[in-house]
């Protein structure tokens, strides 16, 4: 492997993200993400060492469970750990708070926004405008796109997913 996995990766968590460009929120793993750090990438070999390296990396959260009450619990005890998770912490309620998320209801403006506020055509606009802006075209050397359906053609798919057909539906699809 020989790679730094992404939440364990201090360059990109601190160094890039916070100092260069300025992020002043928390980060949260994407799920399962810092178990692999130790069990798939085999960047750590203990638990200890898993979850010391994602926090100094900058990571703040942890979306799959690895970093639960029973790992973190016997942590929170040794002082190495005190002041990540102390900084960590301070970025997610700073976060929290700033959102109003112990405010009282009546006090937040957003609070009893509904389907009829956030899914207006403006948004609805706004959201297509991205995903049209996000689409990666290729280029129609010799007007070769769309295949013609009548015309015979053999197409080769190569590489190690091309048999791997329920990639192509991303990773997330149960």
């Amino acid at each position: 492997h020989g790679a730094i996995p992404a939440c364990a990766n201090k360059v990109l968590l601190t160094d890039l993200l916070r100092d260069k460009w300025g992020f002043n929120g928390y980060v949260t793993s994407d799920c399962q993400a810092v178990s692999n750090v130790q069990k798939h990438d085999h960047y750590t070999n203990l638990t200890n060492e898993t979850v010391m390296a994602v926090l100094a990396a900058g990571m703040d959260t942890d979306c799959g469970g690895f970093m639960g009450n029973t790992t973190m619990a016997p942590l929170l005890k040794e002082a190495a750990f005190k002041p990540l998770v102390q900084t960590a912490l301070e970025r997610l309620f700073t976060i929290q708070l700033r959102l109003g998320i112990a405010d009282p209801v009546a006090k937040v403006p957003w609070a009893h926004y509904g389907a009829e506020v956030v899914n207006t055509p403006a948004h609805q606009a706004l959201a297509k405008g991205g995903a049209d802006q996000s689409i990666v075209l290729l280029k129609n050397t010799n007007k070769t796109l769309p295949l013609e359906r009548k015309k015979a053609m053999s197409l080769a798919v190569m590489g190690r997913l091309a048999n791997a057909t329920t990639n192509m539906q991303g990773n997330y699809f149960g």
